[in-house]
């Protein structure tokens, strides 16, 4: 029987030969959310199938929200920035926007010019969440 061989920064699985090649590539993809430690911020790993090479960003898991569910705001009293875009800031070619749930007062950052640390590529974008401070409790 053959097997679609799967490579993931260098460790490798196989899928079964019955699966069609795209299939092999949608198992890669989601090996990598299983073959990654869940990290607090976005992180890249390579994957390759059969020649077929591509990066994919694996996200942090979103946290749990108190409130039932996330509701990203941007207050300016509590982010700053500009008052008329708060919790926004220029970034090389793009922005990082910070954003607090107005729920549970966690944050979350999206940086839309992200650098990948182990290659340096830039032009990324990422995702990092963070705990709830006591002035984003009190918002």
């Amino acid at each position: 029987m053959k097997l679609h061989e799967c490579i993931i920064d260098g460790a490798s699985f196989f899928v079964d030969a019955e699966t069609p090649r795209e299939a092999a590539i949608k198992a890669a993809r989601e090996e990598v959310s299983h073959y990654a430690e869940r990290p607090v911020s976005t992180a890249w790993v390579d994957v390759s199938v059969e020649g077929d090479s591509w990066r994919v960003a694996i996200n942090p898991p979103t946290p749990p929200c108190s409130g039932g569910g996330h509701k990203w705001e941007s207050p300016y009293s509590l982010l700053g920035g500009l008052r008329e875009n708060p919790g926004v800031w220029g970034n090389g070619g793009g922005v990082i926007i910070r954003e607090c749930c107005s729920h549970c007062g966690a944050f979350r950052e999206t940086d839309t010019w992200a650098t990948d640390p182990e290659t340096g590529e830039q032009g990324l974008t990422s995702v990092t969440y963070s705990e709830p401070t006591e002035a984003s409790m009190r918002w």
